[in-house]
């Protein structure tokens, strides 16, 4: 049956984006939202009856969230993104329960605007989701059997990422304007990032930029008036129920810690990982400031020492994405590729601020 909202949608095309939460900062959160496990995991993933744990972690709106299903679809999460192991320094299941449960309120926000998908769109997608992982399917089935999951799994997934997209085109995109006065202003303010651009040259690609902050901005609005409306347990002691919760506890931090390691305030802290292409593409750019003079510390995400440093110092303003670049002294960040001009101006500023 169409939904009453969407009676005239059953060819309307449907475009399955593969996201990333490496390299985007302005994207971030809506990644977040729309990326994670969204299913019943006790029915879709092939686990033995002793290794599944049912006690229940939280509650939204009276749908329940247990240990087994967190721990799930963490793992699936990693899966299905392809990053390694030490992301987890980023993603922690504290933070992953904290999506999980934003998550919910959209989907019984789906449920509530009767927002469905027909059964030519869910062909359609999965015709999509075997060719974005460009494998036969009998070749994605086994991938899957490797790593215990089910293809009914995998296809749930996209197909409720899908329901999601569209209660969030109805509610926040399609309300989302950027006027040319926005772009003006924009560029007027950042003249330093566009010094070769004029404005129409660069407009396009700050419209994006803009869109996507408004996009960013809308739907934390969205989240929160949802969680504010609703009735969210989480348990006690949830901490002792599920494996590495939080490894970076919130503190403060002050310019003290960074002595302690020898950092000037004027340094730029390079936080990378060998594994992330955007990082490799920084690092000759960081070697060339180098050279000119400007202090940069190397932070790889596999070397424990300089981690050290991040635990200790930067907690508190680690974002959740590389490469990532931060001033020692003021705190003030940059996230993502960036040009040679973009990050000298960076340091510049991170020099005169300290």
């Amino acid at each position: 049956m169409a939904s009453k909202k969407n009676k005239n949608n059953d060819k309307e095309e449907i475009v399955i984006k593969k996201s990333t939460i490496i390299g985007v900062a302005i994207a971030l959160v809506v990644i977040f939202i729309l990326i994670l496990n969204l299913g019943k995991i006790d029915n879709l993933f092939k686990a033995a009856e002793n290794s599944i744990r049912s006690d229940v972690i939280a509650e939204v709106n009276g749908e329940k969230i247990t240990s087994n299903e967190l721990d799930k679809s963490y793992d699936f999460f990693f899966f299905i993104t392809g990053y390694p192991e030490e992301f987890k320094q980023f993603l922690t299941k504290e933070q992953f329960l904290d999506q999980m449960i934003a998550e919910k309120l959209l989907l019984q926000e789906v449920k509530k605007e009767e927002i469905e998908l027909s059964e030519g769109e869910f062909n359609q997608l999965k015709e999509q989701a075997f060719g974005q992982s460009n494998l036969s399917e009998d070749s994605l089935v086994g991938l899957l059997e490797i790593n215990n999951i089910t293809l009914d799994y995998f296809m749930e997934y996209y197909k409720k990422q899908v329901l999601i997209t569209k209660l969030l085109n109805q509610t926040i995109v399609d309300r989302i304007k950027v006027s040319a006065e926005d772009i003006e202003t924009y560029y007027e303010s950042n003249k330093a990032d566009y010094e070769n651009l004029t404005l129409k040259e660069a407009s396009e690609s700050i419209k994006i930029l803009l869109t996507s902050l408004k996009q960013r901005d809308a739907l934390r609005d969205y989240i929160t008036e949802l969680k504010n409306q609703s009735d969210i347990k989480i348990y006690p002691n949830t901490e002792e129920k599920t494996t590495a919760l939080a490894p970076f506890a919130a503190k403060k931090t002050s310019n003290e810690c960074i002595k302690k390691y020898g950092i000037s305030d004027n340094t730029i802290v390079f936080y990378h990982a060998s594994w992330c292409p955007h990082c490799q593409n920084m690092m000759p750019v960081v070697k060339e400031l180098e050279e000119e003079g400007f202090s940069f510390i190397w932070v790889d995400t596999e070397d424990q020492a300089s981690m050290n440093i991040i635990k200790d110092c930067f907690n508190d303003v680690v974002g959740q994405g590389i490469p990532e670049f931060f001033c020692a002294g003021t705190k003030e960040m940059k996230l993502g590729a960036l040009s040679k001009e973009q990050l000298k101006n960076f340091a510049e500023k991170c020099v005169s601020s300290v």
